[in-house]
């Protein structure tokens, strides 16, 4: 079932027009969505969550959730703020792993 959720999530790119004006987001989003819907499967699987005992483990397991959504938080915040937008959430999102090692 998680499987047909992540090729429904990347096949989503696929009914994106390249004509409509904000598909690089759209086309990113689906992408994260689809890593995403892998990552908390295989947390799942491979009892990840379960075996966390530490807050060090959690802050790991955030940390690798942030990674597979920074490229789109990046496009996202270009779309709304321009460049210094961009460098904003790039200095968030680098301050949150951060802070998370």
């Amino acid at each position: 079932m998680v499987s047909i959720a992540q090729y429904v999530a990347r096949a989503g790119i696929l009914f994106i027009p390249t004509s409509f004006r904000y598909y690089e987001v759209a086309a990113e989003g689906c992408y994260s969505m689809s890593y995403l819907i892998q990552y908390f499967n295989s947390m799942i699987l491979n009892g990840t969550l379960s075996r966390c005992k530490a807050i060090e483990d959690y802050m790991l397991a955030i940390t690798q959730g942030i990674a597979h959504v920074e490229v789109l938080a990046e496009k996202f915040s270009y779309v709304l703020g321009g460049e210094k937008g961009q460098a904003l959430c790039v200095l968030f999102i680098e301050l949150a792993k951060t802070l998370c090692r």
